[in-house]
């Protein structure tokens, strides 16, 4: 080799280390470790610790096992012959900021994870005892609501993962819902959204790219991008799930090595649409994928991740030499032609190596993975590659050009549709701009004036109680209506609110109260109106408990698909259910049947000398 031509591939060789390098720290500026305060939320970065291995027994149970930690934290057994799991603990003092829902947030988790708050679980990922659930790759957010906080609460975040993986927990945040919502959202968006989005589009590509091969058998550049998008679903699958297909050994494996025939395929169509024959070092790269794969195959477990990362370091090689080969083209194919290929395959090589940093240094410099963006952009270069070529034909045949402007016009209908659907989500936004602003009116003017008027008449010598109790009726009446529109993302919520406003009066009363929500409800009907109808019939439950059974035990339960009113009363008479409101003392019920109907419910009423039992379902 000659000395022209040796600095030539050096200089040639610097710009690319360049390039890669100013990405690569891109990639980590936006994915960095180190956990950003977020204003108005607690940043938790110290917890108690205590490990053991599946199956979960008492060995946490004694605190003197816990062991004070930083986050993050990471535990990690190779050896050990079941999935791994840690107990965390954390002590927390409510946030200066009131709300009625707080949340946690945790950003980066390792695998599955169950939250409790003062004892009361909040979240959970199944099983703890089964194979974990793979949450590596998406942030958790648990909603508390404020009825279970205390001045001082007690947080127990219980991880589990894979041995060879380990299972480990970084800064989480602590505070309310709205607060960490559009953090949360951000980063489901870069993550799990993303990761969805790619595997779609990996679909997508595959489907299309076959097409292409049946159409066009002969030409070999197609072949290997079949190949390449045949396999690029199965790696993009890695990011989108949370269940492995397989076995965590079996699914690494098939995982691991769909991305090197991915790469070498990758590689052969580049060669192939630059005209470029295949080098010696391609068949060697060939027998380094053999050799892995019977590693990974028959190889120790326990040093899996391993392999698949010495693997992963050698096809980052390849792809770094093939960025090389493309750099020699730059004078034959022009800046453009050669700028977005280059762009891509580089970014996606720093992607690459983000993903390495994430998964195998200790303690990680990378807080969000980047790899499920390295497919959509390689497979974007191929597709440009392909509408080159047909861009090119398309002006030499009539035909394909007829084509063309058929998908102009079906472009053209389409965004006109999208126009339409637009004009239609403004204007549903506006009308719920306008309810947010009667509620305010509500609560501002007629409330005020009522509160005026009940504290006036509180302070009277002699007071109307009739008129006091409907005044406080009006003005429990008007909350209700507030909180199923504030509140109307969570039944379990706004029940509690209701709760809060009727325990009180109850309990003076001398009827106690007995709460079974045990998680949120799944109705086909969502929004304000559900958690208003739900709301009203209960509270005209629990107030014909009062007025007309004497009861002192009245139970409220709800569960994804029901919800339960019950008390110890004497009951009513069944012929009773069907007189209209106001015959006999009336009790409502017709009323409540109503709005069952409103809301898509099943509306039953069972009444016997114990007590009575309403109960609202949705199939």
């Amino acid at each position: 080799m000659t000395v022209s031509k040796l600095l030539m591939h050096s200089k040639q060789m610097l710009l690319v280390i360049f390039i890669v390098g100013i990405e690569l720290a891109a990639v980590l500026y936006f994915s960095r470790q180190s956990p950003q305060p977020i204003k108005g939320a607690a940043l938790v970065d110290t917890a108690s610790r205590c490990t053991q291995i599946a199956p979960v027994g008492e060995a946490c149970s004694d605190n003197s096992k816990y062991m004070a930690a930083e986050l993050p934290t990471l535990y990690r057994d190779r050896h050990a012959p079941s999935h791994l799991v840690m107990t965390l603990k954390a002590e927390l003092a409510m946030p200066p900021r009131s709300a009625d829902i707080f949340a946690l947030y945790l950003p980066k988790i390792a695998d599955a994870v169950w939250i409790k708050v003062n004892g009361q679980l909040i979240y959970e990922s199944g099983d703890i005892n089964a194979p974990p659930v793979r949450h590596w790759s998406r942030p958790v957010f648990a909603s508390v609501p404020s009825v279970l906080l205390e001045p001082r609460n007690t947080v127990e975040i219980v991880t589990a993962g894979y041995p060879q993986e380990g299972t480990g927990l970084h800064p989480f945040y602590f505070g309310p819902a709205e607060v960490l919502e559009s953090h949360y959202l951000l980063r489901v968006f870069f993550t799990e959204d993303m990761a969805i989005i790619g595997f779609a589009l990996m679909v997508l590509s595959a489907l299309a790219f076959c097409t292409l091969i049946i159409a066009s058998p002969k030409v070999e550049e197609y072949r290997w991008l079949a190949l390449v998008s045949t396999a690029a679903p199965v790696f993009a699958l890695n990011y989108a799930v949370i269940v492995p297909p397989f076995s965590f050994e079996t699914w690494t494996i098939v995982w691991s090595l769909t991305l090197h025939v991915f790469v070498c395929g990758l590689y052969r169509f580049s060669q192939s649409s630059l005209g470029d024959a295949p080098k010696p070092f391609e068949r060697r790269y060939w027998m380094v994928v053999v050799f892995f794969t019977f590693a990974l195959v028959f190889g120790p477990k326990e040093y899996l991740l391993e392999m698949v990362g010495v693997l992963g370091i050698v096809t980052g090689v390849i792809v770094a030499l093939g960025l090389l080969r493309h750099v020699r083209y730059y004078h034959r194919d022009g800046f453009f032609v050669f700028f977005v290929p280059f762009f891509s395959f580089s970014m996606a090589l720093a992607a690459g190596i983000s993903d390495l940093m994430f998964f195998y240094l200790r303690p990680s410099p990378v807080n969000v993975q980047a790899g499920h963006l390295a497919l959509p952009l390689i497979m974007g270069v191929a597709a440009w590659q392909i509408l080159r070529d047909l861009t090119r034909s398309m002006r030499q045949n009539e035909d394909l050009n007829r084509r063309l402007q058929a998908k102009v016009e079906a472009a053209s209908e389409a965004l006109e549709a999208s126009y339409d659907e637009l004009a239609e989500v403004r204007q549903l936004e506006m009308l719920d701009k306008e309810r947010q602003r009667i509620m305010f009116e509500l609560h501002d003017g007629v409330a005020g004036h009522l509160v005026n008027t009940l504290a006036y008449m509180q302070s009277h010598p002699a007071p109307d109680v009739r008129v006091q109790e409907a005044i406080e009726g009006a003005l429990q009446d008007l909350a209700l209506m507030i909180d199923s529109h504030e509140l109307h993302d969570s039944l379990a919520a706004s029940l509690g609110m209701l709760r809060a406003r009727l325990e009180p009066l109850l309990g003076r009363a001398g009827v106690s109260f007995n709460w079974q929500i045990e998680e949120e409800l799944e109705a086909p009907v969502t929004g304000p109106s559900l958690v208003l109808n739900v709301l009203r019939i209960v509270q005209e439950a629990v107030t014909n408990s009062v007025k007309h059974a004497n009861a002192t035990l009245i139970t409220v339960k709800m569960d994804r698909k029901s919800v339960i009113v019950s008390d110890n009363g004497v009951g009513q008479k069944s012929e009773m259910a069907d007189r209209p409101v106001g015959v006999n003392g009336g009790f409502g019920i017709p009323n409540m049947k109503k709005r069952a109907r409103n809301v898509s419910a099943d509306f039953d009423i069972e009444m016997t000398p114990q007590g009575t039992t309403i109960t609202l379902s949705w199939r």
